[in-house]
């Protein structure tokens, strides 16, 4: 599944496994209710801290995306969650929070993503799940240099004269 081609991109013949792997987990009929149900995590969160950072370096030293078992893990999280963080960054495709904490597989973060990282009510509402109800015992606000959202977002405001006359 882990094909790729010289220049490390994943091979067709691998995208398809991944797309089909993605079917088979939307297909697996677990109502979100029972998905929440079961252990909490038991890392508090400095431990839970440690982790990521750990994850990190790994990432940053030797990424290694193909060792996981993804076809099991898909199975040991299909009745319950217990993530050991929950974290709100930018929906940027550059920064995967899965991969840029070690290559962390299905069901360790709760992750919740949009342009520029921000926390409106329905991502409050997600935090807020996360923590109560899946146990969630740490949350991390992840930013990133050159998010294009803000930039964009900071453009509007210099460049538009009707903004800058408030």
């Amino acid at each position: 599944m882990c094909d790729q081609d010289e220049n490390g991109r994943i091979d067709r013949r691998g995208l398809l496994a991944l797309a089909g792997l993605g079917l088979a987990a939307a297909g697996l009929g677990v109502a979100p209710a029972t998905a929440a149900h079961g252990p909490k995590s038991s890392l508090s969160p400095d431990q839970a801290l440690a982790a990521l950072k750990e994850g990190n370096a790994r990432y940053v030293s030797d990424p290694q995306v193909c060792v996981m078992d993804l076809a099991k893990r898909r199975s040991d999280v299909a009745g319950h969650q217990s993530p050991w963080a929950t974290i709100v960054g930018c929906s940027d495709s550059r920064v995967p929070p899965e991969l840029l904490f070690g290559g962390l597989g299905l069901g360790e973060l709760f992750v919740a993503r949009n342009a520029g990282n921000l926390v409106d009510t329905a991502t409050m509402g997600t935090v807020e799940y996360g923590a109560e109800v899946l146990g969630s015992p740490l949350l991390v606000v992840l930013g990133h240099e050159k998010c294009g959202a803000v930039a964009a977002a900071c453009d509007v405001v210099t460049k538009t004269p009707s903004f800058r006359a408030r």
